[in-house]
């Protein structure tokens, strides 16, 4: 087994938390709305800017992660010369 495997299971976990912290960043805005509907009944009022929800900003946190994770992971991809 070659290098390429560490590359490998370093991609999949990287794409897992890519996947789980764009999850994350939508159940932020979900509960964004949620709590903008139960505050004025409905109406219109200003949001609360999104960087005030903890999911939110730890799912901007998990999803670098994950890129960062799948950009080191293509150092250890198998080079073709033409």
């Amino acid at each position: 087994m070659g290098e390429w495997v560490i590359g490998a299971f370093i991609n999949i976990f990287g794409s897992v938390a890519i996947n789980f912290g764009t999850n994350l960043l939508k159940l932020g805005h979900n509960e964004r709305e949620r709590l903008a509907l139960q505050d004025n009944g409905g109406g219109k009022m200003p949001l609360k800017p999104i960087i005030h929800f903890q999911t939110w900003r730890v799912g901007i946190l998990v999803f670098l992660l994950g890129n960062c994770l799948n950009f080191i992971s293509f150092g250890y991809a198998a080079q073709v010369n033409v």
